[in-house]
């Protein structure tokens, strides 16, 4: 029953579809696309400090657009790229922090007229830049023809599609299995080279594993360009039944922005001397942090939900919708390791905390409530439940699509509880006698007890009592007695009201005994009161603490951990 329950939850939570999720408060959201009398839409996006992304519905007739730019809202425009009109993609890159831009296609053709125009802003976030992977195995050669071709990862888990005519027939290809160098890669990563440009949209499609099937919405494809840059890749489909990501990939986008490049993408069949390289990964784009946590019981534990790519009203790492028959799709770049985080309110979309299914939780399984603008705190139940692990999502929907992205994590509630041993060493005295008192303990949370900077421990647990003598045998009845009961004399509290953390135990139990001592001359037997009292302070570890310290004539030792 514990199982199905849990594993029931996440399967719930991870078959919702992945849709615009928005970050935090700097996000650049694009301009509302334009639609000028020759129907063509364009959209432009800041998706870091120094980029700017573009996407524009696939032209009817012409085959290459010209890209123009200019900075602010006045002034000429430069013509800055040409391009595959039917890739409907393209990242201006290079550009100044904070900067407005207007952009507009133009058509190459006899006509050469303005076809749309959209405008956009950059942001703050720098695109994050890795070295390339190491290689892994020897390299594939292979040569292509005119057909449609795909070329393979040598475990088989990713797969460029190139269609027919993308290259001359005599194009060569090298791939080359490599590490994956991407944030929160998944998996090893492909090299891919090509001796000539590909004319066209080739398709990625990249498989994940039974293991990360809980991860699937927030998994994503990413490129590696020449420069160490990576792009993530809007997604066409995540199937989860084949454990498949796929991803349109326009192989202009990866070269160099120089004038060569751009009269290559204005020929599908460029060169063969002309060479296009690029790195392709699985990599995890969303997640709620901690990933997985344990928590003990009563306790609370801070959520947050990060992206890795820059949010906008448009949906992230998704196609969107433009018309009913119409859909532009982003390509961005993965921000530097710098996270943004989701904020738990954002126009055009309903957000979300749930333990399991349930909003907000409850007493049961835990609760949790929103912190503020970012994050919410889940506050683990008063006692372990049934299954101990529960599962903390945060769920967005898109209002006007209706797409949800759930992202969740597993939580382990434990027993709030330090475990482990206190002792006294009294000796050896003038005459040779040792007493050893060692009491073994398990603190347990006291949750009527303490404040919300002080938490209070009650013991279970045994003291005994051992004595040695050079000349005596000693024996001791009863030799272990059961800690105290009384909250006056055994107790542990945690002061979390002062940095470091600080913590003082007390533990005083003495009992009714009887000391039996043979010696080579004599025997006797006595009545006496037993036990020890302790009374120790410090400074708190993270999951333990320990020390020695002198109490009159005994050395006392002590050590506790989680």
């Amino acid at each position: 029953m514990t199982f199905n329950r849990l594993g029931l939850a996440l399967a719930m939570a991870l078959t919702l579809a992945l849709s615009a999720c928005g970050g935090g408060g700097s996000d650049s959201g694009p301009s509302t696309p334009t639609t000028p009398a020759s129907g063509q839409q364009l959209t432009a996006v800041g998706t870091s400090a120094h980029t700017v992304s573009l996407a524009w519905t696939p032209p009817a007739t012409a085959t290459t657009y010209a890209v123009e730019r200019r900075t602010g809202t006045t002034g000429p425009y430069t013509r800055i790229a040409t391009v595959d009109a039917a890739s409907g993609a393209y990242v201006d890159d290079g550009l100044t922090q904070g900067t407005a831009y207007s952009y507009r296609l133009v058509s190459t053709d006899a006509a050469a007229s303005p076809l749309a125009a959209s405008s956009a802003t950059t942001g703050d976030d720098a695109a994050l830049i890795t070295a390339p992977g190491t290689a892994l195995g020897a390299s594939t050669q292979a040569t292509l023809g005119s057909a449609a071709a795909s070329i393979v990862s040598p475990d088989g888990g990713i797969t460029l599609e190139l269609p027919e005519r993308s290259v001359d027939t005599g194009t060569t290809v090298e791939t080359q299995a490599v590490s994956n160098t991407a944030p929160d890669g998944r998996g090893n990563a492909l090299r891919v080279r090509l001796s000539a440009v590909p004319g066209g949209t080739a398709t990625l499609r990249v498989r994940y594993d039974d293991a990360e099937a809980p991860l699937a919405d927030g998994l994503r494809i990413a490129v590696q360009r020449g420069d160490g840059s990576w792009l993530s890749l809007p997604l066409t489909q995540i199937d989860k039944t084949t454990r498949t990501l796929s991803a349109p990939l326009p192989v202009g986008l990866l070269t160099p922005q120089t004038a060569q490049a751009q009269r290559d993408r204005a020929q599908p069949h460029g060169p063969n001397d002309v060479s296009v390289e690029f790195t392709v990964v699985r990599y995890l784009a969303f997640h709620l942090a901690p990933r997985q946590a344990s928590v003990a019981v009563g306790g609370s534990l801070q959520f947050v939900p990060y992206a890795r790519v820059r949010g906008y009203e448009v949906e992230i790492g998704i196609c969107e919708p433009i018309n009913d028959d119409q859909r532009a799709c982003i390509y961005q770049p993965v921000l530097e390791t710098r996270q943004l985080p989701f904020l738990n309110t954002k126009p055009g979309y309903t957000r979300g905390w749930y333990v399991f299914l349930s909003p907000g939780g409850n007493a049961t399984d835990g609760t949790i409530v929103p912190s503020g603008d970012v994050g919410a705190t889940y506050t683990a139940p008063q006692q372990v439940p049934d299954p101990e692990t529960v599962v903390v999502s945060f769920q967005s929907t898109h209002t006007r699509t209706g797409r949800t992205v759930v992202l969740a994590s597993p939580v382990t509630i434990t027993e709030d509880r330090w475990v482990g041993t206190i002792s006294a060493t009294d000796g050896p005295s003038i005459a040779g006698t040792t007493a050893i008192q060692v009491a073994h303990v398990t603190w347990r949370r006291d949750l009527t007890a303490g404040s919300t900077t002080t938490e209070v421990y009650r013991a279970e647990g045994t003291v005994g009592v051992t004595v040695t003598d050079d000349n005596c045998t000693v024996t001791i009845t009863p030799s272990v007695h059961e800690v105290s009961t009384d909250r006056i004399f055994v107790s542990l509290e945690i002061n979390r009201g002062v940095t470091p953390a600080r913590y003082r135990l007390r533990l005083i139990t003495f009992w009714n005994g009887n000391i039996f001592a043979v010696c080579p001359r004599a025997s006797e037997s006595r009545d006496s009161l037993l036990g020890y009292g302790w009374d120790v302070q410090g400074v708190l570890g993270d999951s333990s603490f320990s020390g020695q310290t002198t109490q009159e004539t005994a050395r006392i030792e002590w050590s506790f951990q989680r």
